[in-house]
């Protein structure tokens, strides 16, 4: 069985892979065999938790550098 850590590990690389695959999360959903609201569910999870300021996500981890207004 699988742990939290490591659902949120595979699910943080499918959501890389998906943004760099430059396709809508519909065909890359269907490409991939994934659920669509599955996706959507985590996509949700791991930004809410980036917002937060979760130490468990690598800012590296979607692509995007935190950046704060001085």
């Amino acid at each position: 069985m699988k742990t939290t850590k490591t659902k949120k590990e595979i699910w943080i690389k499918r959501i890389q892979d998906w943004r760099n695959s430059g396709l809508s999360q519909v065909e890359y959903c269907r490409q991939e065999n994934i659920k669509l609201h599955q996706l959507t569910y985590w996509k949700s999870k791991i930004e809410g938790a980036e917002q937060a300021g979760d130490k468990s996500i690598s800012p590296a981890a979607s692509g995007f550098t935190r950046v704060s207004r001085s």
